[in-house]
């Protein structure tokens, strides 16, 4: 069974704002959400901070998303398929996120995530034009704080 969503931390996401497939799986995410994640373009300059402070290599920045506690110190922050579990456990899918072992999150990720161009190709022009509204309206709902104020 999940946890209240009360009890839930909220999640900072740090997603590629330039793959069609990353916002159209993302909005797929905040969904269901109830408010808890909270989710900034790792192009954003903050972003880009807090990846280079946890030790993120720029080239490798873009290769996968970023999930970490809001409010946590850089070295919490997960990536790829180490993300899932906190992602997934936080919009109520935690049980999907735990079962798989690391080793298989990260492989299933991997492959996801380097073919993320020909999967974008399957989403249409107006599920991203859907899945931008869902993002847009949760930028504004739920900004992040000032990056230089943590």
């Amino acid at each position: 069974m999940s946890a209240p969503a009360h009890d839930l931390p909220r999640v900072l996401v740090l997603y590629d704002d330039d793959c069609g497939f990353c916002r159209w799986s993302l909005a797929a995410l905040l969904r269901r959400d109830r408010g808890r994640l909270v989710i900034v373009p790792i192009q954003d300059e903050g972003a880009q901070a807090l990846l280079a402070e946890a030790g993120i290599d720029a080239a490798d920045r873009l290769r996968a998303a970023h999930a970490m506690p809001l409010g946590g110190a850089p070295s919490d922050l997960r990536s790829g398929g180490d993300a899932v579990p906190l992602v997934l456990g936080t919009v109520g899918l935690g049980l999907a996120g735990r079962v798989a072992p690391a080793v298989l999150r990260r492989l299933v990720y991997g492959a996801i995530a380097g073919n993320r161009t020909l999967l974008g190709r399957g989403v249409g022009a107006q599920r991203r034009a859907d899945a931008d509204r869902v993002i847009a309206r949760r930028r504004a709902e739920a900004p992040w704080p000032d990056a230089s104020a943590g």
